[in-house]
């Protein structure tokens, strides 16, 4: 049951934990009242004897604690504030251990994981204030004192049968219609994003942020009702906290990464705020995915790296992965000739973040094993259906987060594919920054303006038939005790620019959060989280021309005996997409 008005819903929560455990009543409460966000006070019920602070400023939050001390229940209480814990410490300080009947404090916890660990919470592994850790989960520590073995207690205990969720109407952080800033809304890719943001039922309000105030006003009078502006600069912290305080999720596609990822979504966890980006940049994602138990404590789901690589290309590596027993070899691939697009002389973050990931050094998994090399290395791949083909290692989070979903793995790459004028173009880049020729923000601007002076390949001509695919992911492994290889490429593009195919996907997983439908809260990489045939349909919708989503991704299977006469069929379906009148 769910309550969301103040008032009455005090009177229903003692109502309904009067009739005590079992059937009718619940075994656990979970109450999320905020008194800060909306006070409301009540006076304290009758055999509950409240020793310090006001009697007469007895908040919802103690009325609930009383309730369910009096029923002998459970308690786990979102947020406490001030004299709040002062009531929750007398009301516990009477309460017997052995009765199982325990007050305890998670900030932000949302509702998904409350029901997935319940049994944790039955073991006593979040805090107790009895113990005096306010606002903190405890690992180890029961409701009595004692230690407990976290691993070991979740499997024997049974979740309870009746669960109350009691829920301020104020905050929204579990589904429904919710309040959405774009960070970077005006870019290159964060306009393509906002589009289709501003047309989900369960966006409520999107503000386009950007630095330039005028600008992002200008975008979001294109957009229609719903939509407002604001400046914000990123790296002032107070700035963007004010912003990230308005709102219930956050789409950030401010690059570089390497620069600004990290800040924002930390800004973004302490507003309690879910997060989606587009970081493509493997040095920060680590720390990004280190932040997860701050997540959790907040109560925010955050999905790092939910463009087109990565994101939609871990989805593909998982397509290919599933069908082998098991893999041992993952590489994701684009081509970055299709990654071009022309902003003008001026280098764009993409640029900035492709100058950096071809340079130095970049990790990957060899062997078993992270490893750091040089980028453009040239590797070849079997492709199912097409052969042996080059390709070259490029800087990117895909090796590094596979790896973490697949133990299994002794190889796990990131590779891009050009034409032989390209990548000569790309070496010589390399070589002069690696050796201190031109810096890297100048080598940047240079590529910029040669860039802004070539014509744009046609997109069309990405879908080749000899060809490795513009986008994909594969696998190779065992399947049945033999060899065997699979490949997974996006056959219908939400777009034919940088642009459109990353910031759609950003903003389709937007539709998953605003639905309710992702599990959480933490920090996740798209394969840790997203069902990639539930995330393909979804992306099916915003897809030009509205192909079936059984057309979105081609499998080729090595096993298969017309493997090639599939693989040339998709690469000639995908061109014809392409080519469509719109």
């Amino acid at each position: 049951m769910r309550f969301n008005e103040a008032g009455d819903a005090v009177g229903d929560v003692a109502n309904l934990c009067g009739r005590g455990p079992g059937p009718g009543g619940p075994e656990l409460v979970f109450n999320r009242w905020q008194p800060a966000v909306t006070p409301q006070f009540v006076k304290p019920p009758a055999d509950v004897a409240v020793t310090r602070g006001e009697p007469d400023q007895f908040g919802p939050n103690d009325k609930i604690l009383a309730c369910c001390v009096a029923a002998g229940l459970e308690c786990v209480v979102d947020a406490l504030f001030d004299g709040q814990v002062l009531v929750a410490e007398d009301l516990q300080a009477g309460v017997n251990c052995d009765d199982m009947v325990n007050i305890r404090v998670y900030q932000r916890l949302a509702i998904a994981e409350i029901v997935e660990h319940q049994g944790a919470l039955k073991a006593g592994l979040v805090g107790n204030l009895a113990h005096g850790c306010l606002g903190e989960p405890v690992p180890g520590h029961d409701g009595c004192g004692g230690q407990e073995n976290a691993g070991a207690s979740l499997g024997g205990l049974a979740r309870p049968s009746h669960f109350l969720y009691y829920h301020d109407s104020q905050s929204n952080r579990g589904g429904g219609p919710m309040r959405v800033l774009a960070l970077g809304g005006t870019g290159g890719i964060g306009r393509h994003a906002c589009r289709i943001a501003a047309q989900l039922e369960g966006v409520d309000q999107l503000v386009v942020a950007d630095l330039d105030g005028d600008r992002a006003a200008r975008f979001a009078g294109q957009l229609g009702s719903g939509v407002t502006s604001t400046a914000v600069d990123v790296t002032d912290r107070e700035a963007l906290s004010s912003a990230l305080s308005q709102v219930d999720v956050v789409m950030n596609t401010v690059g570089p990464f390497f620069r600004f990822g990290v800040p924002i979504l930390s800004a973004t966890l302490d507003a309690g705020c879910h997060y989606l980006d587009i970081c493509d940049d493997w040095e920060p994602t680590q720390t990004l995915l280190d932040l997860h138990d701050t997540a959790v404590r907040r109560g925010s789901t955050a999905i790092v790296g939910m463009g087109a690589s990565p994101g939609i290309s871990n989805l593909l590596a998982v397509v290919a992965a599933r069908e082998l027993e098991p893999p041992e070899e993952i590489i994701t691939g684009w081509n970055i000739e299709a990654a071009r697009e022309s902003t003008g002389p001026a280098p764009s973050a993409a640029l900035v973040h492709g100058i950096r990931q071809m340079t130095g050094t970049i990790r990957v998994v060899r062997d078993g094993q992270l490893a750091d090399e040089t980028p453009l290395r040239r590797i070849t791949i079997d492709y199912p259906g097409l052969g042996r083909r080059p390709s070259w290692t490029f800087g990117h989070p895909e090796p590094l987060t596979l790896a973490r979903a697949y133990e299994s793995l002794t190889t796990s790459l990131n590779a891009v594919n050009a034409s032989q004028a390209t990548l000569t173009m790309m070496k010589s880049i390399r070589w002069l920054i690696d050796h201190h020729a031109p810096s890297a923000d100048r080598a940047a601007r240079v590529t910029a303006w040669i860039e802004h002076h070539l014509p744009a390949p046609r997109p069309s001509k990405m879908f080749d038939p000899d060809r490795l695919p513009p986008l994909f992911g594969y696998a190779a492994g065992r399947r049945k005790g033999l060899p065997a290889a699979v490949g997974a490429a996006l056959c219908r593009f939400p777009g034919t620019s940088m642009g459109a195919a990353t910031g759609i996907p950003l903003a389709t997983c937007l539709k998953f959060v605003t639905d309710g439908k992702l599990s959480g809260p933490g920090v996740f990489t798209p394969e840790s989280i997203l069902d990639p045939d539930e995330f393909f349909a979804a992306l099916a919708t915003y897809t030009p021309g509205n192909p079936d989503p059984a057309d979105m991704v081609s499998v080729i299977r090595s096993w298969d005996p017309d493997a090639h006469a599939q693989f040339r069929a998709a690469a000639l379906g995908a061109r014809r997409s392409i080519d469509a009148p719109k």
